[in-house]
């Protein structure tokens, strides 16, 4: 597998060989300082298809950022294999752990929010439960908002967090109003 810390030293050395900051490589790649740093520090990687517009903006090829090496020409096509089952398998596992994630959110939003709507006497189980939804999409783009790196990524979430948004006050409004 991979090592995470010598990923993150390889990509800070490469980085600075090449007299950028983390904004700098940040801004070509057009994600956020944070996730650079995120990587660099061994924190986490990039996904998948990050890799090669990573490997372009640090000037090396993708073989030597899967290697963490300048010399992955000495690799055989077993090591190249095995490079590339590791950062599969490592994507795979961030995917995993973000899916059950997002899952907890979805169940434990849906139930708070449920509970507290029907219990309040502001509809009927079903309704309650929707809306419970609705505010669980609130809270997941939320999460996915501040956990993307990417920029165009982060857009699209706060849309979808401004239309989760607008259509939970909505239904309240009328909710409140019925009263």
């Amino acid at each position: 597998m991979m090592n995470i810390e010598q990923f993150g030293a390889y990509i800070t050395a490469k980085r600075k060989e090449r007299n950028m900051t983390q904004k700098d490589l940040a801004e070509k790649l057009n994600f956020t300082p944070k996730a650079v740093s995120r990587w660099e520090r061994g924190i986490g990687y990039p996904d998948i298809e990050n890799i090669e517009p990573l490997a372009s903006a640090l000037g090396i090829t993708v073989l030597n950022l899967f290697a963490c090496s300048d010399t992955s020409n000495n690799l055989d096509a077993d090591d190249i294999m095995k490079l590339v089952c590791d950062s599969v398998e490592i994507d795979r596992k961030n995917n995993r752990i973000q899916e059950r994630t997002v899952s907890g959110i979805v169940v434990a939003v849906t139930l708070l929010v449920g509970i507290l709507f029907y219990v309040g006497g502001f509809g009927n189980i079903g309704g309650s439960v929707f809306f419970g939804l609705l505010s669980s999409g609130i809270v997941v783009s939320l999460f996915y908002l501040f956990s993307e790196e990417d920029v165009r990524s982060r857009r699209i979430y706060a849309c979808i967090l401004a239309a989760f948004t607008a259509i939970d006050i909505g239904l309240l409004l009328l909710v409140v109003r019925g009263e």
